[in-house]
């Protein structure tokens, strides 16, 4: 399967700023939402009671956070 295929069915988070990924192939990935400059912005709190959403494109949204499709391709891991 190419990689421009994988599209995301599942998203959900997990401690440390993390998300598992499910995908269409049914392997899942880790994605580290962790960035220096939003340790004091709003994403810095999320865990328990974010809103995590897959978007028609393939995007995830992790409350008022937008992660590209292409930006979840390459960022994700094999590690969770």
């Amino acid at each position: 399967m190419k990689k421009a295929s994988l599209i995301p069915t599942k998203a959900t988070m997990l401690p440390n700023l993390r998300l598992e990924i499910t995908f269409n192939n049914g392997e899942k990935k880790s994605l580290s939402i962790y960035d220096e400059n939003m340790v004091a912005g709003p994403i810095a709190n999320t865990w328990i009671g974010s809103k995590v959403e897959i978007n028609k494109d393939g995007s995830i949204q992790v409350n008022d956070t937008l992660f590209s499709l292409e930006y979840v391709l390459e960022n994700t891991t094999t590690e969770i």
